[in-house]
C-alpha cells in the first residue's frame, strides 16, 4: 500500500493533469495474487506494476528515462514509507 500510494501519486502529478479523463482512472487499486514472486516466505516482496506498454500515453512515459526516474523515485520512497 505504501509503494502503491507513491506510484499513484507520482502518475497524477507527472503523467496526467487532474483535467485529464483518465486521472482518476490512473488509482487502480492494489491486488492480492497468488503469484510465486510474492509466495516466498523467506523475504517480504511485491511486484509493482508501473504502467500498461499498450496504452500510448503510459508507454512513451515508461520509454523517458526522466519519467523512469520519477517512478523508480516513488517506489524507492513508498518503500521508505513501509518501514518507517
Amino acid at each position: 500500500s505504501a509503494i502503491h500510494r507513491r506510484v499513484v501519486t507520482a502518475y497524477q502529478n507527472s503523467v496526467y493533469s487532474p483535467s485529464d479523463a483518465n486521472f482518476e482512472r490512473v488509482d487502480r487499486k492494489v491486488k492480492y495474487y497468488p503469484f510465486y514472486v510474492t509466495r516466498v516466505d523467506n523475504c517480504p516482496s511485491v511486484l509493482v506494476e508501473t504502467g500498461f506498454l499498450t496504452n500510448i500515453v503510459e508507454g512513451n512515459v515508461l520509454a523517458n528515462p526522466a519519467y523512469q526516474h520519477i517512478i523508480g523515485n516513488a517506489i524507492a520512497y513508498g518503500i521508505m514509507d513501509y518501514f518507517s
